[in-house]
């Protein structure tokens, strides 16, 4: 298994789904339970801590390097904002967050949708774009991308991540493009990101 990030054949390392930076951000205890729900039977996992939501996915010069640079970039990015409800996202600030929801739905799409399985209907797997994520590595969140983030006053914490397929009309238009697409409840703050995939 290659890193998606950077194609190395490097010693593969475990991701956290929700970091200690990222969840002290929102005010997240990461020793909560939480589950997993098949959402082909809507059956319900075993519940495991928060803290050891993770996958084996990004090499450890990844995991240890930019990866962990941008958590606690969003973090901070997460922090002034929540702290400060008349503040609005800086340029920079903006660019971390679309960043981090890029590369966690890298990693969602691994950890929850069975990616790895990679199956021949496209609707039926989120499968990472591994030019995604190799640009998300480099520091580039294509243009294409769309993301977003909202106060809300719940504490939940849920998340998900899935394709949508859209089929354009006209024949000047690609006839399919399916969309990685995920979102997060993270206590107070919302997010979500789409990321197209042309098929």
């Amino acid at each position: 298994m290659k890193c998606p990030f950077c194609l190395s054949d490097d010693k593969i390392s475990r991701e956290h789904l929700f970091s200690k930076a990222i969840c002290d951000a929102v005010g997240l205890d990461r020793s909560i339970l939480v589950a997993t729900v098949d959402r082909h039977t809507d059956d319900i996992g075993p519940m495991s801590p928060l803290s050891q939501r993770a996958v084996r996915l990004p090499c450890e010069r990844c995991n240890s390097g930019w990866m962990s640079d941008l958590e606690r970039n969003a973090a901070r990015t997460i922090r002034r904002w929540m702290s400060e409800p008349s503040d609005r996202l800086t340029k920079a600030g903006t660019l971390h967050l679309r960043r981090w929801l890029v590369k966690t739905a890298v990693v969602l799409g691994f950890s929850d949708n069975g990616a790895r399985r990679f199956t021949n209907e496209p609707t039926d797997v989120a499968v990472p774009d591994i030019t995604v994520a190799k640009q998300v590595a480099a520091g580039i969140v294509p243009d294409e991308v769309v993301a977003g983030a909202a106060r809300v006053n719940e504490t939940r914490v849920l998340w998900g991540a899935g394709n949508a397929t859209v089929h354009p009309s006209g024949p000047d238009r690609i006839s399919c493009r399916a969309v990685n697409v995920a979102a997060f409840n993270l206590g107070s703050l919302q997010l979500w990101v789409a990321i197209p995939v042309v098929r």
